[in-house]
């Protein structure tokens, strides 16, 4: 049986922000430590080609650069999902020296849009300034846009930014509501 070349795996349920499309700001039974540094061991050992860690907010979780690192000297290629609000540039130093070679960061609209998927004014704006700092550092990043009901109509919108922004890909969804 050939295992999955790429993983998502969610390092932790709890979250800064209170998206209108997600329910993980309310956190939940996550791993303990040791736990979470096992299963990455674990999952270093079946050698993937890629692992995405998200969450949540994976930034949040003081394992987040153990954990990357625990898989990339396994010769894992390790990304990070984020929502980009906590990207500072000793975070962004730390995840870079435990390996991690790509970061995504989520926009899902043009300011307003954003910051009401996301529960919060000024997120659109955090997001860009982590990935500001992403660029200071040329750390490789790409861009993901949940399509929802709210925002369909105005993702295109967005088009101009992402293209200034220049991010190696673009990824956009369509979320389906639960």
């Amino acid at each position: 049986m050939a295992f999955a070349q790429k993983v998502e795996w969610e390092i932790t349920s709890g979250c800064n922000l209170h998206c209108a499309h997600c329910n993980a700001s309310t956190g939940g039974d996550d791993l303990g430590h040791e736990q979470l540094l096992e299963l990455a061991r674990q999952l270093g050992e079946l050698h993937p080609e890629t692992v995405s860690l998200t969450g949540g907010e994976p930034t949040l979780h003081p394992l987040l650069p153990q954990i990357a690192r625990v898989l990339s000297e396994a010769g894992v290629r390790v990304q990070i999902i984020t929502n980009g609000t906590t990207l500072t540039a000793s975070l962004i130093e730390e995840l870079v020296e435990s390996g991690v070679s790509m970061v995504w960061v989520s926009l899902d609209g043009p300011g307003p849009e954003h910051d009401a998927l996301r529960g919060e004014v000024g997120v659109f704006e955090r997001a860009l300034d982590g990935i500001r700092q992403l660029k200071r550092r040329r750390v490789p990043f790409g861009i993901l846009t949940t399509l929802v009901e709210a925002n369909r109509s105005r993702y295109k919108d967005l088009s101009p930014l992402v293209r200034k922004l220049r991010p190696l890909y673009w990824y956009v969804w369509l979320a389906t509501p639960t």
